[in-house]
């Protein structure tokens, strides 16, 4: 009998054939974009557990990962280079550092550098559909325990090394306060986000574009966290490290 897949999991996760399953991913990215943003609107979500909700017992999100990563049978071959070669050219011996992804979702990046040789590696998330599917398919191969599920709202107990933190800031209500939990655990921070809602992209809540619409007010909340950059990919996405000496 065959190794299971990441799509054999999927089905298994979201309880569906896989034919059905095929024909909800088998469509273009923007149909895919478009089935979020309508899930959303008719969900409507207005309080802080209604946006985890929309996450994580409906399929939208989780579909639009499946159909970008369906067919990633290949896991143990998987490797992330590129954040790899980034990490150790500003964190001394990082193979040997603890680092964690805060909203992991599909956990491609902790597995890619797991492969490369760097063993401590935390994936964390809130308990979506996508998560269980990454924690189903890698969890044999890379360890159940470095699986973290988020289950109340500043969960970290730990201390990282690293910590990354890609596409989360942007959905959630209070983004200063979530950067100053993250820091408040880690010595470098790589930090990508997207603020800036629309009608189009609903799960960028609105209420976060004023940070879209001025740099320097996400920039002082990341000065007021004591981080300052080390390597930027553009004025506020890139690594940070945190200040001893405030």
């Amino acid at each position: 009998m065959s190794e299971k897949t990441y799509f054999d999991f999927a089905c298994e996760v979201l309880n569906m054939a896989p034919e059905e399953l095929k024909k909800r991913i088998e469509i273009s990215h923007i149909e895919s974009d478009t089935m979020i943003r309508d899930e959303w609107n008719a969900i409507n979500p207005q309080t802080e557990q209604e946006i985890i909700d929309v996450y994580t017992k409906y399929p939208g999100y989780t579909l639009f990962y499946i159909r970008l990563y369906g067919n990633f049978s290949q896991y143990r071959e998987y490797q992330d280079a590129g954040s790899l070669q980034m990490l150790e050219k500003y964190v001394p011996d990082v193979k040997n550092k603890k680092i964690l992804e805060y909203g992991a979702g599909v956990c491609l990046r902790p597995l890619g550098l797991y492969n490369l040789g760097c063993k401590h590696v935390t994936m964390a998330d809130i308990p979506t559909p996508m998560f269980e599917i990454a924690r189903r398919a890698f969890g044999s191969y890379i360890g159940e325990d470095k699986f973290l599920k988020i289950t109340k709202k500043y969960p970290l107990k730990e201390n990282y090394d690293v910590i990354f933190c890609t596409d989360v800031l942007e959905h959630v209500r209070d983004p200063d306060k979530v950067l100053r939990h993250l820091t408040e655990h880690t010595k470098y921070l790589y930090m990508k986000t997207f603020f800036g809602g629309s009608d189009y992209a609903p799960p960028h809540l609105q209420e976060n574009s004023k940070y879209a619409a001025d740099f320097e007010t996400w920039i002082e909340v990341i000065k007021s966290c004591g981080l300052k950059p080390i390597y930027l990919e553009n004025a506020i996405n890139g690594l940070y490290e945190k200040n001893t000496v405030q």
